[in-house]
């Protein structure tokens, strides 16, 4: 299930109806809207960019949201498509930490135990599957660290051209 947010003063009705007013209008009637739409916190403009793209505006003139029509914002998905590898859900001071994170120290001296004794005598089955298990996250914990790095990285290139 969805949650729906919306600015102050917005409901699904209202962006139901705004959409409604601007699908029924030619492109130099685009700007003008209904008063009883423009009431609350936020108003629509249409923008010089290419149409039919159109911003949710602040009273104070702060772009808070852009309306698409759904061929259109398929369009946009599909040139811009999303890297897999990034961690875009978290901030840069979680990336950072998952940059930094290494094992447990118990975690680390049981995987530093298990490969001296592998190195020295050998292991039982049981110590195999728990070395495998200590690799296989120590494998794990890599991946998402090199992600966090990868990540971070991007945001700098991403905030370098802005």
């Amino acid at each position: 299930m969805t949650t729906k947010h919306f600015p102050p003063g917005w409901d699904e009705e209202r962006v139901r109806r705004v959409l409604a007013h601007y699908e029924t209008q030619i492109e130099e009637e685009a700007g003008e809207m209904p008063a009883d739409l423009v009431k609350g916190n936020c108003t629509m403009e249409a923008t010089l960019a290419p149409k039919p793209i159109q911003y949710l505006v602040e009273e104070d003139g702060q772009r808070v949201g852009v309306v698409l029509k759904w061929e259109d914002y398929q369009k946009l998905c599909a040139t811009h498509p999303v890297d897999p590898d990034l961690l875009v859900s978290l901030s840069d001071a979680e990336l950072q930490a998952l940059a930094d994170s290494v094992l447990v120290s118990r975690q680390q001296e049981r995987l530093s135990d298990l490969l001296r004794c592998n190195r020295d005598k050998g292991l039982s089955a049981d110590e195999e599957g728990e070395l495998d298990r200590l690799l296989e996250r120590v494998d794990l914990m890599n991946i998402l660290k090199a992600r966090a790095i990868y990540t971070l990285q991007q945001r700098q290139k991403t905030s370098e051209t802005q």
